[in-house]
């Protein structure tokens, strides 16, 4: 079987040589599956944006198409040329039998009407709680905005996170998505010294950083690691990395590559999410791969109070309080964090994705 990935920007995660300007969950989701894909012995390649590499390439047995670099063509006309234009001719030269695309995109579109005319198959993914809520997608351009929710409807199969984001899909669309939870390959569980509350995430405004900093105001005795690149939102990195100088006991790191921000995991005691919303993020099986505690303001399908993994809130209030518990007692979770990371996260959500691709090649 033989899998294309529509991921224009995964693909510094296989060339270590390439900046890597930011860390998505997608293009994280998108770099493990593949990469399980392939060592269960399936085709796999990526259709990538150009970062000077040749327009073909094969990286450890995974294949990758280039199509156009992201300042490519003249304003408005490039939408057509070079963008849709390569686009479409990299799918044809990937010959796939699966084309997958995750997250809220225009391509939905593009890739059902390929589909259709070659007698091949998409899956979408879900990215974000909000790729089933119409209003709320995270697309801006309004011309891009129809493009998506004309193609995602017809989607061969809808993959979701949760069952929280299964409900909404057939609210939306009359379409029941299939289950398959975000994975993660196992993190560093060795006795190294915890000594760092964590937060990692690209910053934005729903992501709500301050009350982040907020918290480690109250708490002057604990060390605070601050991790995420900027964004569309300069004003709001400007401002938050102002405050955060301002804050003896904050350490904000900005930007990290991937790598770097591991070991920031492997080191974290506590790992702390403002969000007003998510998906299912990467974010938590990095620190639950390692038996963190999450502190949350979110929970996904309710997993962190009923399994246990951390402390959710509603409040800055309620933050306060539960951050006291888990500074006290964050040790006490790592055997049922990690417990539950093994039956639920692990790399054999491979088996599922093989599964559910052998099952549309069936389909007449």
């Amino acid at each position: 079987m033989r899998i294309c990935f529509l991921a224009q920007t995964v693909y510094p995660f296989f060339n270590s040589s390439v900046p890597m300007k930011t860390v998505g969950g997608a293009e994280l989701q998108q770099y493990l599956i593949g990469r399980g894909l392939r060592e269960a012995g399936h085709e796999v390649c990526y259709l990538t944006l150009d970062y000077g590499q040749p327009r073909i390439q094969t990286i450890d047995g995974v294949g990758f198409i280039k199509t156009y670099a992201s300042n490519d063509g003249i304003p408005v006309l490039r939408y057509f040329y070079p963008r849709l234009y390569a686009i479409w001719r990299g799918l044809r030269q990937a010959d796939a039998d699966i084309y997958y695309l995750r997250g809220a995109s225009f391509l939905t579109s593009v890739l059902f009407l390929f589909c259709r005319l070659t007698n091949k198959r998409f899956v979408f993914a879900a990215a974000h709680d909000t790729d089933f809520i119409p209003k709320q997608a995270l697309i801006s351009n309004p011309r891009d905005r129809i493009l998506y929710r004309c193609g995602l409807p017809k989607a061969d199969a809808i993959i979701v996170q949760s069952q929280a984001q299964q409900r909404l899909s057939e609210r939306t669309m009359s379409r029941k998505g299939v289950l398959i939870r975000s994975m993660y390959a196992c993190g560093s569980r060795s006795a190294i010294e915890r000594k760092h509350v964590l937060w990692v995430s690209t910053l934005r405004h729903w992501k709500r950083p301050g009350l982040f900093l907020d918290l480690a105001t109250l708490h002057p005795d604990e060390e605070f690691v601050m991790i995420g690149g900027r964004g569309h939102d300069r004003v709001l990195y400007d401002r938050i990395r102002t405050r955060a100088s301002s804050i003896s006991n904050v350490r904000f790191l900005g930007f990290r590559p991937f790598e770097e921000t591991e070991a920031f995991f492997d080191r974290a005691k506590i790992f702390v999410n403002t969000s007003e919303h998510e998906g299912f993020p990467n974010t938590f099986l990095q620190a639950w791969s390692r038996g963190v505690p999450v502190l949350s303001f979110v929970d996904p399908d309710d997993v962190i109070a009923t399994h246990g993994l951390g402390e959710v809130v509603t409040s800055q209030d309620e933050l306060d309080g539960a951050f006291r518990k888990l500074i006290r007692e964050h040790a006490s979770y790592a055997a049922r964090i990690s417990n539950y990371f093994e039956e639920n996260h692990s790399l054999a959500a491979i088996r599922q994705y093989e599964k559910l691709f052998h099952d549309l090649l069936r389909a007449p």
